[in-house]
């Protein structure tokens, strides 16, 4: 037989395990408010974080769906926010981070103040410098992700299979070649620096400068610039602590 609040005719949830509270909630006619034990929470942290889309408890076994009070909130957005494990990093469209999450700009942060991220990525982004008391989140301003580990299916042109490393940032590099000049004989002195139309034959000249990129006639005029890089559309990385 439950023992009941008889102030409200409620299960007194002092008397049952996490457990059967779950079981309790589990039908979704109990709101929030009318919860007697909700351990170090208050119901006014629940509201809090009920209003600004990053709601948690403290028994993270508690079923979301089974709140009936979650103001403007669909229970989709709230599926949302409790999907994102601590260390996950998202594109994001805005230029300041929301509740819950930090901009991915290198910053060094508390180890104490930001306990669960520590946990999660410890110190697999710092660089150096840091105080033993902080740690660094990965700073992804204006470059690339790429995956960690090595890969299964793909190989470089020394059939040395892509790689990378956890918390390890690469600089932009093209894979090495070399271009070949084909046409007359030439006197190096007096072409040096200059700018030669191919021939369809003749003998091969190494070491001679190549002239600016141009149009095949077909594929366009070759874009230049101080880096290599696809098409790209800028966005802000954030991580979830």
């Amino acid at each position: 037989m439950p023992k009941l609040r008889q102030s409200s005719g409620l299960p007194d949830f002092r008397y049952y395990t996490q457990t059967e509270i779950d079981t309790m909630l589990s039908d979704g006619t109990i709101d929030h408010l009318n919860l007697s034990n909700i351990g170090v929470n208050t119901h006014a942290q629940i509201d809090v974080h009920i209003a600004d889309n990053t709601i948690h408890f403290t028994e993270a076994s508690i079923d979301h769906t089974a709140i009936l009070n979650i103001g403007v909130n669909t229970h989709a957005q709230i599926d949302t926010f409790i999907a994102a494990t601590v260390g996950t990093i998202n594109s994001y469209g805005g230029a300041v981070a929301p509740t819950g999450w930090l901009l991915c700009n290198g910053a060094v942060i508390n180890r104490i103040t930001y306990a669960d991220l520590f946990t999660a990525i410890g110190t697999n982004f710092n660089v150096g410098g840091e105080p033993g008391t902080d740690f660094r989140i990965p700073d992804l301003r204006g470059i690339f992700q790429r995956g960690a580990g090595t890969s299964g299916q793909l190989s470089d042109a020394n059939s040395n299979a892509f790689a990378g490393v956890l918390g390890t940032y690469q600089n932009d590099k093209m894979q090495g070649h070399i271009h070949r000049l084909i046409g007359v004989a030439f006197n190096e002195d007096a072409h040096a620096g200059s700018e030669f139309s191919p021939w369809t034959g003749g003998s091969e000249n190494s070491n001679r400068p190549t002239g600016v990129p141009r149009t095949d006639g077909s594929s366009g005029t070759p874009r230049t610039g101080d880096e290599t890089n696809p098409a790209n559309l800028g966005l802000t990385f954030i991580i979830k602590y």
